[in-house]
């Protein structure tokens, strides 16, 4: 990494990144120093897909983008790409079923914007020429995400499930109770509808819907 600026679809950072830090993502980590702007999980593709329409190197309808992600197209305005020398993306993208439209979508945009990629700490190759129409292609068929907002990150060490008030409340959870093996543990000072929780029974640093979770530790 370098000393200019990095975007980042990074929720939850466990490696450092040199810069300054512009991310875009669902889970604010308040240990890193960052320009934080918040999207929907699981929807990067069509921010990045917002950014090129934005930047003119694909011509799309930036509401309908902007209102899959809920990035405001006022907010990518704000970002100075002139400044950006790496596009980061987080590891547990490659577990989302469209990761290999992200991946274009991103190696397409550090092409335009002259940026290197990186998949965590390990720098992708940006070599293969995409031409415009193919992009676009991918930009315009981006499988809407629906989902009931409730996601869980797992990325602790401790058999804990940390979340939120608001998520508490949505979820229908006590403080202090059990989740199978975790004891669900209720931060104040912590913003939106994540949670975090032990990564014993599930790959590191994965993205799981509150649903998944549950039957994991039922079973």
């Amino acid at each position: 990494m370098n000393d200019k600026k990095s975007l980042c679809f990074v929720p939850f950072f466990d490696f450092k990144v040199g810069g300054k830090i512009v991310n875009i993502s669902f889970f604010n980590d308040y240990n890193v120093l960052q320009d934080f702007y918040k999207c929907e999980a699981k929807t990067e593709a069509f921010v990045l897909a917002l950014i090129l329409s934005k930047l003119g190197f694909i011509e799309l309808d930036d509401g309908y983008l902007s209102g899959e992600c809920n990035v405001g197209e006022e907010e990518i305005e704000e970002i100075d790409f002139d400044e950006i020398s790496s596009v980061i993306l987080g590891e547990h993208l490659s577990n989302y079923d469209d990761f290999d439209n992200i991946l274009k979508l991103a190696k397409f945009l550090c092409q335009k914007i002259n940026a290197d990629l990186y998949l965590g700490q390990k720098k992708l190759q940006t070599n293969e020429i995409y031409q415009t129409n193919e992009i676009l292609s991918i930009a315009s068929n981006l499988d809407s995400k629906s989902c009931d907002g409730l996601y869980v990150y797992s990325c602790l060490d401790e058999d804990e499930f940390r979340c939120s008030e608001q998520f508490l409340n949505l979820a229908k959870f006590e403080n202090n109770e059990k989740l199978g093996f975790m004891k669900i543990n209720c931060i104040k000072d912590m913003q939106g509808t994540i949670a975090l929780s032990s990564k014993k029974a599930f790959k590191a640093y994965e993205l799981l819907s509150l649903s998944e979770v549950k039957n994991a530790n039922n079973n």
